[in-house]
């Protein structure tokens, strides 16, 4: 019989898309009370973000984007800040997640002055979207409201395709860049492990459709892409979520994660084409001839500043391999391999060990 929690405060609309999961129980049967179970329990639970942690400060705005803040809580504060950049996929959160779980806050406990570039809904802005736009306009600007304000660099931090935005970032405005770091960033697309390819492959004759009527790709859509890529994972997550204490600190985490999963915006169908073209057919960034514009080549190899790379060994969105192409290009890069995933690399039980504490060990070295 379902085991039932308090309300929650907000409506939730996942797991996403929710066909899909329910089909998963066809795949694992003798789990499927614990799949109905998990879903039940993730759309009853009571935990509510706004209640776990402070909002972060919005300091600056471009369009439907801005830059959070959490600055230095420590006394013994570090003379560089700190801009982390995500994908634009999926929500900015993930690096604010739980009061337990959010490397930002931990970073500013560690003396630094931190930033967060939150994308924002990119489909309610009025001016066409595309790579150039995000990166020359949109991050550019944002980092030289953060050099200005400390009058000087700051360390760079890229997270999934937000990694390679920040590299990009760093090639553009090489002077106001400290060190670079890249977590589980996605750069040689036509490896054979990137199951996600063939996938967005076949969706591209429907994206450009839905690019040239200046429409929006669907995060559920979206959502059903990664689900695929290891869709047995799927199943198994809410079979042992729903054998879990619901009022459990691993429940709260399992739905704090969900609704990051869950809540990212649409994205404009016009950008989702241009990365399918640039990086999933001609696999640019790779081969060295990623054009932002006619006057500007992305190379990796052209960087000047220290990097670190953090290339997770079990992600199933982006594999190992496709990430680690980036210490060929980058020889001088220090390289660490947690054995992890995509998500759980960030935010998981050992984050703070596998990834916090290393990223904080290699940029105290750059300050």
């Amino acid at each position: 019989m379902m085991q039932s929690t308090q309300a929650h405060k907000t409506k939730r609309h996942g797991p996403m898309p929710i066909m899909m999961h329910l089909a998963l129980m066809a795949l694992s049967q003798e789990n499927m009370q614990h799949i109905l179970q998990g879903i039940h329990n993730y759309h009853h639970h009571d935990f509510y973000r706004g209640d776990d942690l402070p909002p972060l400060e919005s300091v600056w705005t471009s369009g439907a984007s801005r830059l959070l803040k959490a600055p230095a809580t420590s006394a013994q504060k570090q003379p560089i800040p700190m801009l982390l950049i995500p994908s634009f996929i999926n929500g900015a959160e993930i690096f604010d997640l739980t009061a337990e779980r959010s490397f930002i806050r931990w970073l500013a406990m560690q003396g630094f002055d931190c930033y967060l570039f939150d994308w924002g809904p990119l489909t309610e802005e009025t001016e066409q979207q595309s790579l150039d736009r995000l990166i020359n306009g949109k991050l550019a600007a944002a980092l030289s409201f953060i050099s200005d304000e400390h009058k000087s660099s700051a360390h760079i931090l890229g997270y999934c395709l937000g990694g390679n935005l920040a590299l990009a970032l760093a090639t553009v405005q090489p002077e106001k860049v400290k060190s670079l770091t890249l977590l589980a960033t996605p750069w040689d697309f036509h490896h054979r492990d990137n199951t996600l390819r063939p996938l967005l492959l076949n969706s591209d004759k429907m994206v450009r459709a839905l690019a040239d009527k200046n429409a929006a790709l669907s995060t559920s859509y979206l959502q059903s892409l990664f689900i695929q890529t290891n869709i047995m994972q799927s199943a198994e997550k809410y079979a042992n979520f729903g054998q879990h204490d619901p009022q459990s600190p691993i429940a709260k985490h399992f739905v704090a994660t969900e609704d990051w999963v869950n809540g990212g915006a649409d994205i404009p169908a016009e950008l989702i084409a241009e990365c399918i073209r640039v990086f999933y057919k001609d696999n640019a960034a790779s081969k060295g001839h990623w054009a932002l514009n006619p006057q500007h080549i992305v190379s990796a190899s052209a960087l000047t500043c220290p990097c670190l790379i953090i290339a997770p060994r079990n992600d199933s969105i982006v594999p190992y391999a496709t990430s680690m192409a980036l210490a060929a290009q980058i020889p001088s890069a220090k390289v660490i391999a947690p054995e992890s995933g995509h998500i759980g690399m960030l935010v998981g039980r050992k984050a703070q060990d596998i990834c916090w504490q290393p990223i904080f060990v290699f940029i105290a070295m750059q300050q």
